[in-house]
């Protein structure tokens, strides 16, 4: 377990007492077979991440690599679990399990495992388009150079002040040369005054600026959005497009490659994917919110992929479908609305879409609190 509360019981002493150490989190997600195959992206291990919860599942993105990236990954996953900060999860419980306790639990996991494998959802895994190339050994890859960019592990033992060991200025460097357009992509996004003086830099420059995040309705992150929805107008006045996806997202999405997929068999979606692109030529896929936390807290990673046939693929497939998955924002005089397409009409809303009055009203509460750098 990397960077763990020590004091295990009673635990949420333990998180209070250590609480500068232990907010700082690992959120690297990387997936690396055999050294040859990694997937990296958004994407967490659980049933909402993979498209099999009954109520509400994530829309994510990740992306298979392969070539001299994989070591790049590997050697991350081995920077990071061979560090001080990673600790046996052997040290840490007290948790006596008998022989025959691991028995019966596997056992139920065989089961578990059988019944899983004949099921409506296992069916349409086996029948997806990946799946048939993978059997078929006729995977089509796009070509280009791929590179790692992560957090150092120092990052939870250090000051967030010393930078050098933090992922953004990496992205950093690509923005500022970025010349025609920036297409990003973050399910929680709080750019704080200087993310919205950068993305206004950008404007300025003569390039075309979108974001797209969680709409109040699809957010599993009301804290977020209600410091999120503080910078909205600043973004809109400086020319950012802002899109804000639609809860029932999932539920109207084509199954493209490339493009946000819905859930299996559920029409609530939560923006979960953390990808940018710039000039539709680089693309990055990883772990990284545009929000404090992700800049300064927790450690991330991700691919930078210079692919223009790649980098391309998601400006142009998610803004084919935006005016129907998403509300576009924007500012009417002084005020907010919020256009979307339902069928062959425009539809304007002048509060936001489908949340209830009791979400409004916390979020509106929650953005009276000095909590922005926690979120």
């Amino acid at each position: 377990m990397f960077n763990p509360a020590t004091l295990r019981s009673p635990r949420l002493l333990g998180i209070v007492a250590d609480i500068g150490r232990l907010n700082k989190r690992m959120h690297n997600k990387s997936f690396t077979v055999d050294g040859q195959v990694s997937i990296v992206g958004g994407r967490n291990i659980g049933d909402e991440y993979f498209g099999a919860n009954e109520a509400m599942n994530y829309a994510d993105l990740d992306v298979a690599v392969i070539g001299p990236v994989v070591k790049q990954v590997s050697d991350e996953f081995d920077l990071y679990w061979n560090h001080p900060a990673s600790i046996p999860i052997a040290s840490l419980s007290r948790q006596n399990t008998t022989p025959e306790d691991f028995a019966t639990k596997r056992a139920a996991l065989v089961a578990h495992r059988e019944t899983a494998g004949h099921s409506e959802y296992a069916e349409s895994v086996r029948d997806s388009e990946f799946a048939r190339q993978l059997r078929s050994r006729n995977i089509s890859f796009s070509w280009g150079r791929a590179t790692i960019v992560n957090d150092q592990p120092e990052k939870v033992l250090t000051s967030s002040a010393k930078t050098e060991t933090h992922l953004a200025p990496q992205l950093r460097e690509v923005v500022d040369k970025t010349k025609r357009e920036l297409f990003l992509v973050s399910p929680y996004f709080v750019p704080g005054k200087q993310g919205v003086e950068l993305l206004a830099g950008v404007r300025q420059r003569g390039s075309r600026v979108v974001v797209i995040t969680n709409s109040l309705a699809s957010t599993d992150g009301v804290p977020v959005h209600s410091k999120y929805k503080l910078y909205r107008k600043p973004l809109l006045k400086a020319g950012i497009e802002l899109y804000e996806l639609k809860a029932t997202a999932g539920a109207l999405h084509e199954r493209r490659p490339g493009s946000f997929r819905g859930p299996t068999g559920s029409g609530r979606a939560s923006l979960h994917a953390k990808t940018f692109a710039f000039d539709r030529r680089i693309v990055f896929v990883g772990s990284y919110n545009l929000d404090p936390r992700s800049s300064k807290p927790n450690t991330e990673m991700g691919v930078l992929f210079d692919c223009p046939g790649f980098a391309k693929r998601l400006p142009v497939n998610t803004g084919r479908d935006i005016d129907r998955n998403a509300y576009r924002v924007e500012l009417v005089g002084n005020r907010l609305e919020w256009v979307t397409r339902e069928g062959n009409k425009q539809v304007r809303f002048d509060s936001e879409p489908e949340a209830s009055l009791w979400k409004r009203i916390k979020v509106s509460v929650l953005s009276w609190l000095p909590i922005e750098g926690l979120l």
